[in-house]
């Protein structure tokens, strides 16, 4: 990044053009602590696990697609009851992939 860019406070995306990728050096506002570490979707939780024991009912091991919806709406909950945070972390550190 060069010198220009610092002073003007837009940071170059790669290209030889005076674009900027989004990224500024301005203060932004910041979202409240609260944002980070309540639950993405507390208001489906309730559904959600009413979805899952409707499907636990009718489970069986040999039906594919049964399982297959129940493991959606079990990893749906997982995200509903995740905090932002949770999902952060478990995306940087936890799901490393491998090249």
């Amino acid at each position: 990044m060069s010198a220009t860019q610092y002073t003007t406070g837009m940071a170059s995306n790669g290209s030889t053009h005076k674009t900027s990728n989004g990224a500024s050096h301005s203060p932004s506002i910041q979202p409240p602590v609260e944002v980070a570490v309540s639950p993405n979707d507390a208001e489906q939780v309730t559904s959600t696990i009413e979805t899952i024991q409707s499907l636990g009912k009718s489970f069986s091991a040999s039906d594919n697609v049964s399982r297959l919806q129940l493991l959606a709406e079990a990893r749906q909950l997982v995200r509903t009851l995740e905090t932002p945070r949770e999902t952060m972390i478990k995306h940087n550190w936890a799901q490393v992939s491998v090249d």
